[in-house]
């Protein structure tokens, strides 16, 4: 339990403090958990869309400064007096939506909905105090309150899930985020089964995961679409049927209309996180058929160019979003680490470049010119 020797401690943090300011690593101050909270010492973390989105300033955050990183794993080096069912040495994933079990969402079982998750860039903790500060004293927030870009993290009980410790802690940071957003997107938020057709937009972490979950779940086509050749060169190594290489906005529809016999497919899984990826798969779906989002577009983005009519048209064409894979968090993270534990689900080799706290600059500029595969900080 946490107790009156739990210090302040001076760790290193990747700093977030605006928009066109140089993410920079700082020695900052990291309090010691509170009653709820445990101190997490942070051993692997995926790079994801979400911080670049940040960054170029398509998310607006609550404060700045603040410490970035959600997709992460690590060992509990402490709990407050309060924690239940967490103990020292537990690994766990941390949780970019919380899980408070108090709100409706929660009671009903549907975590993934947790009304605590529309507080997730705001910057303070669970309860609405910080535990982060400069060199100044200035506080520091943290995004999703997790801030898991850090030598070590202090998060609320509900922002993690315990794994076991056999699983190594790269599969656990893509497990926490990425990798059960594809899985889900295909096997919860839709349906897919035996002898669909099926359209992943966006060949990333979470499409080259929904690729794998397409054919686990039986679809008899899997079509994979992407602006940059190598990542559908993974794709097809992935279980990949076609792969479509956009060149440009406004084709997609066209190419799968041409590869289908103007039949479309039964389900579109958009990974990408563009208004056009999501258009583009709502008109290469059937009639009848399921469009899942699960990439995060722009929040400066709008509107979705689709006329009433082809909403008509869809005659009964199901357009939803899909978070955390539409399920618990508490049953997909644990369901995509046995998928991979058994083999169904290759998710260590999407790991394709690794980076230390200092090279996570790079890592987004990677990100950003589209190299395959996943990113991933990692604390030697």
């Amino acid at each position: 339990m946490a107790n009156k020797k739990d210090d302040a401690q001076i760790v290193r943090a990747l700093v977030f403090r605006g928009v066109g300011e140089p993410l920079a690593v700082e020695q900052i101050t990291l309090d010691p958990p509170e009653s709820t909270e445990i101190l997490v010492r942070m051993r692997a973390v995926g790079l994801c869309h979400t911080e670049q989105h940040v960054i170029k300033g398509e998310m607006p955050v609550g404060m700045t400064p603040m410490v970035l990183g959600h997709e992460g794993a690590g060992i509990v080096e402490s709990v407050g007096s309060d924690v239940r069912g967490i103990v020292v040495g537990d690994h766990v994933a941390l949780l970019w939506r919380p899980i408070c079990k108090q709100c409706e969402p929660c009671q009903r079982g549907d975590h993934h909905r947790c009304h605590l998750g529309d507080d997730m860039n705001l910057g303070p903790q669970f309860n609405g105090s910080y535990r982060r500060h400069d060199a100044s004293g200035a506080v520091i927030g943290s995004l999703c309150m997790t801030g898991a870009f850090a030598d070590k993290t202090v998060v609320d009980q509900a922002s993690v899930v315990v794994v076991d410790r056999d699983i190594p802690f790269e599969v656990v940071a893509l497990a926490s985020c990425s990798a059960v957003a594809g899985y889900g997107a295909v096997t919860h938020a839709t349906h897919v089964t035996t002898g669909d057709t099926v359209l992943v937009i966006g060949a990333g972490g979470q499409g080259s995961v929904a690729i794998q979950a397409a054919r686990m779940a039986g679809a008899s086509r899997v079509l994979v679409a992407d602006h940059h050749q190598r990542k559908l060169d993974l794709a097809s190594k992935l279980g990949a049927s076609e792969t479509i290489l956009v060149t440009e906005e406004g084709e997609l529809a066209a190419k799968v209309a041409s590869l289908t016999k103007n039949l479309g497919v039964d389900h579109a899984i958009v990974c990408a996180g563009s208004v056009d990826a999501l258009t583009q798969a709502y008109r290469s779906t059937k009639a009848g058929g399921s469009v899942v989002l699960s990439g995060i577009p722009p929040v400066t983005a709008t509107s979705i160019p689709l006329q009433p009519i082809e909403v008509l048209g869809g005659n009964g064409k199901v357009l939803m979003g899909s978070q955390y894979g539409a399920l618990s968090q508490f049953i997909g993270i644990p369901q995509v680490l046995d998928h991979h534990r058994c083999g169904r689900l290759q998710i260590q080799s999407l790991i394709t470049r690794t980076y230390s706290l200092e090279d996570i600059a790079k890592g987004y500029d990677d990100l950003a010119r589209g190299e395959p595969g996943r990113g991933l900080l990692r604390f030697d």
